[in-house]
């Protein structure tokens, strides 16, 4: 009966540990809180749970105390072989090409920063999720930039990774709030994708600056931007577990499913529906793709702002601006269910 008692204890506390950031994933209500401070502890879980199943073991070498050694084993190898930061590994190091020879059709993501243009590939965004990359200007000042994919909600960004002088490299952390987590190696500080802020850590309460994040073809993108850059994974980059490829197959199987979130008002479109949002002055509004690709041009306000949307088949290109003073205004591509998630008071354009 104590051998009973003490197996189930270590590989509850083993398993416990392990599976601790899958609490974060569906139930987001509570928190980051587990991912950030449980870390240490599955640390500690691991470190005692090893020893002590070993110490039955030989105090019961019987059926039940090698299976209690052989589950507090796996339930302690669990979290390391699928820490997401190693399974999803970010891409540090990437070569920079001025004419680049990538098909005109293939989608990029791209900024457009004190008149220096860049790209990244989305096949490798996706399959990354995370490059962290420098942006040489014209005046030969470097800007680091994150470029950054989440698979949850299709939705990829490209922000500023300098905060008060520091500049901070990201890795994968996992998910919240059908969305993203990911966690500076510099700090320990996690971030939230759809928002750049830090929800926990060094940096709480702080959030990256946004500088760009439209995705089009590439030609589209080079006929805009003529001199642009085109980023691709360096030769010597640290490699994923798996390939590139196989990895934005797995990431095509996101749109079959949902994990839960904490928006609570109605489901005004498809959970899996594209949508081009907007925020602006306070307000938010959501334009389902299908309707803006449908009628082309499309002029609405956003709160008190006037805005000016258009769609090029030809060149599959959105341009979004104000419509007053003709400059272009930052808008994102979501699913449904990630722009709702952080802009639960949006609305919904009708044609």
């Amino acid at each position: 009966m104590v051998q009973l008692t003490l197996s189930l204890l270590f590989i509850s506390v083993m398993f416990f540990a392990a599976l601790v950031p899958a609490l974060v994933v569906w139930l987001p209500a509570l928190g980051v809180w587990p991912s950030y401070y449980m870390r240490p502890l599955r640390q500690i879980a691991t470190v005692l749970s090893l020893p002590a199943g070993l110490l039955m073991f030989i105090l019961w070498p019987n059926m039940l105390g090698l299976v209690t050694l052989i589950l507090i084993a796996f339930g302690a190898l669990l979290p390391v072989a699928l820490r997401p930061w190693n399974v999803i590994r970010a891409l540090d190091k990437t070569e920079h090409h001025q004419a680049a020879d990538l098909p005109a059709n293939s989608e990029v993501l791209a900024a457009s920063i004190n008149d220096q243009a860049i790209a990244w590939p989305v096949r490798l965004v996706i399959a990354r999720h995370i490059i962290n990359d420098t942006l040489v200007l014209s005046g030969g000042d470097s800007l680091p930039l994150l470029a950054i994919w989440c698979a949850a909600c299709d939705a990829g960004l490209v922000y500023q990774r300098e905060i008060d002088g520091q500049t901070l490299s990201f890795e994968v952390m996992g998910m919240y709030r059908r969305n993203m987590i990911i966690r500076d190696r510099e700090t320990g500080s996690i971030w939230q994708q759809a928002t750049g802020e830090c929800l926990m850590g060094h940096y709480i309460g702080r959030q990256l600056e946004p500088v760009g994040g439209e995705r089009l073809p590439w030609a589209a993108w080079q006929q805009r931007h003529p001199d642009t850059l085109l980023a691709l994974e360096a030769a010597d980059a640290r490699r994923s577990l798996v390939s590139n490829d196989l990895m934005v197959k797995m990431f095509s199987g996101t749109q079959h499913f949902a994990t839960p979130g904490t928006y609570r008002g109605p489901e005004k479109l498809p959970l899996h529906e594209s949508v081009i949002g907007l925020a602006t002055q306070g307000a938010a509004r959501a334009y389902p793709l299908r309707l803006l690709e449908e009628h082309r041009d499309i002029e609405d306000s956003v709160g008190t702002t006037l805005v000016h949307l258009t769609y090029d088949p030809d060149s599959q290109a959105i341009h979004v601006v104000d419509r007053k003073t003709g400059q272009p205004l930052r808008w994102e591509r979501h699913w449904w269910l990630g722009w709702s998630e952080f802009y639960p008071h949006t609305t919904v354009y009708r044609a």
